[in-house]
């Protein structure tokens, strides 16, 4: 029964991490957490990448949802000057809105999905297949691992990936968060509070 709750954690993460992504507006920043919380961003991308480990359908069917939506520069901004999985062109095109020196141009914004930004469909795993995921971790989805199929069939079946998206919806929407006295507000949140 544990395991089920930690599951329904890190799906309800992911979801809140998708959430956050897709309105985020200028008053965040990369520095956010720095001093009251560390280890905030590897711990969220801990809880991805096991959601996504554990059921790579569902994770590939949601992070869909970048089809709509702007990025802001400092979260890509590490992948377009140094990463080696993205299109020359395409990265050099960011580079124009996106200056290599923080905090220069943070809050300057890049469709998540080049091809119909403002419609839900599939181009986005278009994008992916030809390196022009804007977020690393959209990328990683087509990158030589287990998602490449799915990556690969929902590109060439909208129908397949509405149905899987419309699937995995319901299915987050049933998660219940844990409420009350069963959870706890951590002091330290890299660590469960002490008796």
């Amino acid at each position: 029964m544990e395991g089920l709750s930690i599951m329904k954690y890190q799906y309800f993460s992911f979801a809140l991490l998708l959430l956050l992504l897709a309105t985020c507006k200028a008053q965040l920043s990369s520095t956010f957490y720095d001093n009251t919380c560390p280890n905030a961003l590897s711990t969220i991308q801990t809880s991805i990448n096991a959601a996504i480990s554990q059921e790579t359908r569902m994770a590939a069917s949601l992070i869909r949802s970048h089809t709509i939506g702007q990025a802001q520069c400092f979260t890509f901004r590490e992948r377009i000057y140094n990463a080696t999985d993205i299109d020359a062109a395409f990265a050099s095109n960011l580079r124009n809105g996106c200056p290599q020196t923080s905090p220069n141009g943070n809050s300057n914004l890049a469709p998540l999905d080049t091809l119909t930004p403002n419609s839900f469909d599939n181009n986005y795993f278009t994008n992916l297949v030809d390196q022009k995921g804007l977020l690393a971790s959209d990328q990683i989805l087509f990158s030589g691992g287990e998602t490449d199929s799915i990556v690969t069939e929902y590109t060439n079946s909208a129908s397949t990936f509405n149905s899987d998206f419309a699937s995995a919806m319901v299915k987050m929407g049933n998660i219940e968060p844990t409420t009350g006295s069963a959870g706890q507000i951590r002091r330290i949140c890299s660590a469960v509070n002490s008796s």
